[in-house]
């Protein structure tokens, strides 16, 4: 039994028959956040808000079990409430940056420059590569040091002795901080971006979480939003849906969009009038669509 969906499938390659991927129920969350308030010495009265919330706004980005851990960690140290991924993992992100400043006793614009960017630049060309881990050698030709790199707190250092010399490997804690600091990097490089971008639906699935982190990150950039949405339309041929039936248990690429809308807060008229121009007149989603869809 797993609780990683991506784990799952890739052990399916290993079988003929299909397993089945079932929910993390709404009891299951409540008891994970018993069991988080437990582990911190708390009363369950002190996350009524957050509870309240996993019924309702959180729901999607509860039935995570990594997400809501993440939210009841944060809720913890800063009282926070998050309202979409991005912003979840976003706040994450300050809160290690804070932590790696305070522990190393460096400046914030130290730790970005020296180990954050390096760190952004290698994570984004192991996705790339399919790899989600990275060696000494990627370090080295990056001229950083991997050891001070682990402070920041996405990486987890594993050895393995040989007889001829001993090898370490650098795995992210989870895949999804790969695909967050992927999106990071792209944030910061716009030829990269749009280089990216023309290939989103080459491998959907391995890019599907990045589009999303990525169109969250540029909130608020009006210019970039626009670019992206019209990639994501040519793409995904969002003005087509309502020429397609989807008989796939999982959402359609054509149905991105929808999901990316609900990683920003507001849609500016510029943003507006270009989906609006595509619009389909009918939506096709079935009961294995997202709730971000229907959202969307």
């Amino acid at each position: 039994l797993t609780s990683r969906p991506s784990f799952l499938r890739s052990k399916l390659k290993n079988f003929d028959q299909h397993l089945a991927i079932c929910g993390y129920s709404e009891a299951q969350q409540i008891q994970h956040v018993e069991n988080f308030a437990r582990h911190e010495n708390k009363t369950l009265a002190d996350f009524e808000l957050l509870l309240e919330k996993v019924k309702g706004d959180f729901k999607e980005l509860a039935s995570n079990p990594l997400n809501l851990t993440l939210l009841c960690m944060l809720y913890v140290e800063e009282k926070s409430l998050i309202n979409t991924k991005t912003e979840l993992y976003r706040s994450l992100h300050a809160f290690l940056l804070r932590k790696t400043c305070l522990r190393m006793k460096l400046q914030k614009e130290v730790v970005e420059e020296e180990l954050l960017q390096p760190l952004l630049q290698l994570s984004f060309k192991a996705f790339k590569e399919g790899r989600y881990a990275l060696h000494q050698h990627d370090f080295d030709a990056a001229s950083c040091d991997p050891d001070k790199i682990l402070q920041l707190g996405y990486l987890a250092k594993k050895v393995s002795v040989s007889r001829l010399q001993e090898n370490a490997r650098f795995t992210f804690t989870h895949r999804m901080f790969q695909e967050y600091l992927a999106a990071m990097y792209l944030l910061m490089n716009p030829n990269e971006r749009n280089s990216w971008m023309q290939g989103l639906l080459k491998d959907y699935k391995k890019n599907k979480n990045v589009a999303l982190f990525l169109f969250g990150l540029l909130d608020g950039e009006t210019g970039s939003l626009v670019e992206m949405t019209t990639s994501v339309i040519a793409q995904t041929r969002f003005k087509n849906m309502g020429k397609v039936a989807f008989h796939s248990i999982l959402c359609s690429p054509s149905h991105l969009l929808l999901q990316c809308l609900c990683e920003i807060k507001n849609v500016s008229p510029e943003l507006e009038r270009i989906i609006i121009q595509h619009f389909p007149t009918r939506l096709f989603v079935n009961s294995f669509c997202s709730i971000s869809c229907l959202h969307g």
